[in-house]
């Protein structure tokens, strides 16, 4: 009896394999990333460290390696469609816009097209005349993401600041990426779309 539940799920495990690969074609999306921009303030390393691998990570599916819903368009190609659009010299202090967005989608021939902008940010530390460390962070920071097939474009928004103790709550990296977590999981999944030229 068990080793012909053992072969069933054997089967069953076959079954799901081959049926993901076959629909792994269809399902494949061309994403675009941009760089980080800092619009009203200086570039941090670290914050932008931070939310580009969380941009990354957000398109990398569980079984990424099985099923491949999402092709990451080489950053190269991304920035030359932008430089474009933007200037060279303005290649990390634009301004997010939805017709920014449909434009790179045009000239990357991408399917999603996603955006960071940081749009306040700052970071002080002091030491007070009794020698305690004191630190004070604004962040603020917005992600706008377009969908060709859907023609949408979702747009969400954050705030956040610490002043107080030197701690690793007011660390600006730690609050960046906190707060990058929370705005990715407000935006669409579009896992499960095809695109549309694979849908003819």
């Amino acid at each position: 009896m068990a080793k012909k539940t053992v072969v069933v799920l054997v089967f069953l495990l076959c079954l799901i394999f081959i049926g993901l690969q076959s629909c792994s074609a269809a399902d494949l999306q061309r994403v675009a990333i941009l760089p980080v921009s800092f619009s009203h303030s200086y570039v941090d390393q670290d914050v932008e460290a931070v939310i580009s691998k969380a941009l990354a990570n957000k398109f990398h599916t569980p079984l990424a390696n099985i099923v491949h819903v999402f092709q990451i368009i080489p950053k190269e190609e991304v920035q030359k469609g932008l430089i474009t659009e933007v200037g060279a010299k303005k290649i990390q202090a634009f301004k997010l816009d939805k017709n920014l967005l449909k434009n790179i989608a045009v000239k990357t021939n991408a399917d999603i097209v996603i955006g960071v902008e940081v749009t306040q940010f700052w970071t002080m530390q002091t030491i007070t005349f009794y020698g305690d460390i004191f630190r004070e962070t604004n962040l603020a920071m917005k992600v706008l993401i377009y969908h060709k097939q859907t023609e949408m474009v979702t747009e969400k928004k954050d705030y956040d600041n610490y002043a107080g103790d030197e701690s690793l709550w007011g660390q600006p990296e730690y609050m960046a990426d906190q707060m990058i977590f929370k705005l990715l999981n407000k935006i669409p999944d579009y896992s499960g779309y095809a695109t549309p030229a694979q849908d003819k």
